[in-house]
């Protein structure tokens, strides 16, 4: 990210489990900027960003669910409603916004929507980058089956 000019990040704290914020979080030339209220508030960021015309780029990790969820108990109430957060910049567009919104499934479409994003000067540009449910950090997944363990001890 510093080699392309970025020196802020966005996260929300549902970000915190995400092996691609701990190479965020070893790099000391970018800053976190966090936010307490998921995706509420960054949408209400975002339609701010689209009315000011800021070029900024939000990378939005797309996992399906609730990842740390999924290593205590799995079950089809981790399993979230998916929308297209990419689409959803169209929205906040309305009449006269030019943020635009990308998919990214692959390294080499992430690639590619980083360059496009870079040269939209007129707003942000989300991309929507869709990862593995199960991507967590070798720590996350043994503290969610010590967690789990200790969830299946029976009441006293």
């Amino acid at each position: 990210m510093v080699q392309i000019g970025v020196k802020h990040h966005f996260v929300v704290p549902g970000d915190y489990n995400l092996v691609l914020l701990d190479q965020f979080l070893k790099n000391q030339n970018l800053l976190q900027v966090g936010c307490c209220n998921e995706l509420n508030c960054g949408f209400a960021e975002v339609a701010q960003m689209i009315r000011q015309k800021l070029p900024i780029i939000i990378f939005l990790v797309n996992n399906h669910g609730y990842t740390i969820e999924v290593e205590i108990h799995d079950g089809p109430y981790n399993n979230i409603k998916n929308w297209d957060y990419a689409g959803l910049i169209k929205v906040f567009n309305a009449e006269d916004g030019a943020g635009q919104g990308l998919l990214a499934t692959t390294a080499g479409e992430l690639a590619q929507a980083i360059e496009i994003a870079l040269e939209n000067r007129d707003g942000p540009t989300l991309i929507e980058c869709v990862i593995d449910r199960d991507d967590a950090t070798a720590d996350l997944i043994s503290w969610g089956r010590a967690v789990a363990a200790a969830n299946a001890r029976p009441h006293r």
